[in-house]
């Protein structure tokens, strides 16, 4: 898996695994290596990281919360960072 780190701190196994699974899962779909490697870079810079921060130890771990929590800092961030984000449904 090129480019899979394991984060200090962390017990990266089941996360390194997860997203290891995931990228055979769309490679299997058909899905070309380029949208793969678009998502692979996702988990790894936005989803692992704030696992992290959040202390989400395992994927089992990971909620509805979590995610809603992510999602808001996503959105935020843009704000402070000056950029718009694109209006839902747009």
């Amino acid at each position: 898996m090129p480019g899979l780190k394991v984060v200090p701190g962390t017990q990266a196994g089941p996360w390194l695994k997860l997203v290891g699974d995931y990228e055979a899962s769309a490679q299997a779909r058909g899905l070309s290596s380029r949208t793969i490697d678009h998502y692979s870079d996702v988990l790894r810079r936005i989803l692992l990281p704030y696992c992290e921060r959040e202390g989400v130890a395992t994927p089992a771990d990971l909620n509805k919360r979590h995610l809603e929590r992510l999602s808001v800092d996503l959105l935020t961030r843009d704000r402070r960072c000056g950029v718009r984000a694109a209006p839902r449904g747009a």
